[in-house]
């Protein structure tokens, strides 16, 4: 696969389910936090997201939020979920995804990261050996 290359593509977070990653052997889920569970301009988690990310945390799947965001605007915007947050994360340099892996305490190869952009969540999943 190459950098450029994600693992799958989908239209929705929605479409990844608990089973899809069990059945696939993932078990960390690195999540981009804008464009990604929420439009970049939104300060509020909708209730679909609340609920899908609640469906993973109360699966034996590892999540945690990693966003080039600032400090400031993660911790306001993902203060309603009860997840580690990765902020200024510098993506797609590797330092923010390193991070957020020993955060959950993660086995690469059983990390995926969830994200919209290819020049940052891909590249950076990709440079790092994650799906």
């Amino acid at each position: 696969m190459g950098l450029l290359q994600p693992l799958k593509k989908v239209r929705t977070i929605h479409e990844l389910t608990v089973d899809y990653f069990k059945a696939i052997g993932v078990k960390y889920l690195l999540v981009d936090m804008d464009n990604t569970l929420l439009p970049w301009h939104c300060k509020e988690i909708s209730e679909e997201v609340y609920d899908w990310v609640n469906e993973i945390r109360h699966s034996d799947i590892g999540i945690c939020v990693i966003t080039n965001s600032q400090k400031e605007r993660a911790r306001r915007v993902m203060r309603r979920l009860d997840v580690p947050v990765i902020w200024n994360a510098l993506k797609p340099l590797p330092f923010g995804f390193i991070r957020a892996r020993k955060r959950i305490e993660g086995v690469k190869e059983k990390c995926v990261v969830i994200g919209d952009q290819i020049f940052t969540d891909v590249i950076g999943a990709n440079l790092v050996g994650f799906r």
